[in-house]
């Protein structure tokens, strides 16, 4: 980032109050890991759960820290002892960032999109950003940096000629989203849908339902809502939309919609947007894609983006890693990473499109943990069991304490092809060297914690 901002305008944005050094240094960027600080960046003292940034001050004066912006008085004595390097006290530095990432967000005159729901945002926000980047320079958010700290970050990369800007973001409590909202002000706001994901955090669907509609709420009147059209939970919730509402979906009424769907090298459908039909071919995996092309296409339009350049962006757009990317193993089999997150219906999701594209090849699936289902944890992994009874000639592997009962879910379902529960990693990588072939694909899907990405990284490296 390259911020270029006086101290004094520094202070007023976020509040601060200067308890050493002077005004006359400019910040012209911040870091909160002094493991990774260059020279001349400013410290910025983050107080986490983890981690509190204030005991790590004097490595960061090591590292050639520029300044420091701090919300506790008491500083080390190495620091006192350079009275000419500007200490900045908050109230809070975490407040203080988004302070300063709403205050940016103000010098430029941008369309801002966002982009939330539970599943489907990363895929939805890089789809919005190839269609955006067809006319305008167009900012989006590196990765999924979604969070409370995240897209204070990438609203900090604001530059002049970004036209256009396309935000994530993410929630574990109410009121996450609201405050991500104050920070960004976007016009146009995307729900891809409600599902299981973090309900360990709301508790129920109706309740993340709530928590993602806060993105609405803060949409101007000005604005529009682009949201999935079969979705129970937000229709209830449509008629208190502050501005006017977009619908996506499959369904034969809807405005926006898909047709004429084919899974071959990649998806091809006919996507039908409004009184325009246009062919789309998407690079990626999973019906589910789809859904999200909809969306992002939906949102677009709203924006001001003819058809044919929607056309173009949704074709030129490249999958993001990890979700259902596609890598051929020297022995010749087909290895598929989905394992970048996992939720009941992500998990669902990606089983049904797997087994549907892959019916040439003996099929198997890893299957890991979903975390972050508090006390349906147990129930929602039975469920998947027994989902697997409708793909009888699918080979699942299973890894994580937490899976385990989806293969209790899939003996009681009266699954032929019984679930194999593997204890360590090791076990697992184990059993599928012995799989590996020309003729079989390998699906690896699970929550991030497993990191069944390091089992494909070992596998690619076994002629």
């Amino acid at each position: 980032m390259n911020l270029h901002m006086p101290l004094k305008e520094l202070l007023e944005s976020i509040h601060g109050r200067l308890l050493q050094g002077n005004t006359g240094p400019i910040l012209e960027s911040l870091n909160f890991d002094s493991r990774t600080l260059q020279r001349d960046q400013f410290f910025w003292a983050l107080n986490g759960e983890r981690a509190d940034g204030h005991t790590y001050l004097e490595p960061a004066l090591r590292a050639g820290a520029a300044g420091f912006v701090v919300e506790k008085e008491i500083l080390p004595r190495s620091v006192q002892e350079r009275p000419e390097i500007p200490v900045i006290l908050v109230r809070n530095t975490l407040r203080a960032l988004q302070d300063l990432a709403a205050y940016r967000r103000t010098r430029y005159d941008v369309a801002v999109a966002a982009v939330t729901g539970s599943n489907g945002k990363t895929t939805t926000k890089e789809m919005l950003a190839s269609i955006l980047r067809q006319k305008e320079e167009t900012l989006a958010s590196p990765g999924n940096l979604n969070s409370q700290i995240g897209l204070p970050l990438a609203l900090l990369e604001l530059k002049e000629g970004h036209r256009a800007c396309v935000l994530e973001l993410g929630a574990s409590e109410e009121g996450n989203i609201r405050r991500l909202a104050e920070i960004a002000r976007p016009r146009y706001g995307v729900i891809t849908n409600i599902g299981h994901a973090h309900i360990e955090f709301f508790g129920s669907l109706e309740k993340t339902a709530r928590a993602k509609w806060e993105l609405i709420e803060s949409l101007p009147e000005s604005g529009h809502a682009v949201l999935p059209a079969d979705d129970p939970f937000l229709s209830r919730l449509i008629p208190q939309a502050p501005c006017p509402v977009t619908l996506f979906g499959e369904g034969p009424g809807e405005g926006v919609r898909a047709r004429d769907i084919r899974e071959d090298e990649g998806l091809r459908f006919t996507f039908e947007l409004g009184p325009e039909r246009f062919p789309v071919r998407l690079r990626a995996l999973g019906r589910f894609n789809i859904l999200n092309a909809l969306a992002a296409g939906a949102c677009a339009w709203r924006m001001g983006w003819e058809p044919e350049t929607i056309q173009r962006g949704l074709e030129a757009f490249v999958p993001v890693p990890m979700r259902m990317a596609v890598f051929a193993h020297p022995s010749g089999a087909i290895l598929v990473n989905d394992a970048y997150n996992a939720n009941p219906d992500s998990m669902k999701a990606s089983l049904e499109s797997f087994y549907r594209h892959f019916k040439d090849r003996q099929r198997v699936a890893v299957l890991g943990s979903m975390l972050e289902l508090g006390k349906e944890s147990q129930r929602l992994h039975e469920e998947l069991g027994a989902f697997l009874r409708d793909m009888p000639e699918l080979d699942v592997h299973l890894v994580g304490e937490e899976s385990r009962p989806v293969e209790e879910g899939a003996k009681r379902a009266g699954v032929k092809n019984i679930p194999c529960y593997h204890p360590t990693i090791d076990a697992l990588k184990t059993a599928l060297l012995s799989r590996l072939g020309p003729e079989v694909a390998i699906l690896f899907k699970a929550s991030r914690g497993l990191r069944l990405e390091n089992v494909i990284n070992d596998l690619e490296r076994t002629v």
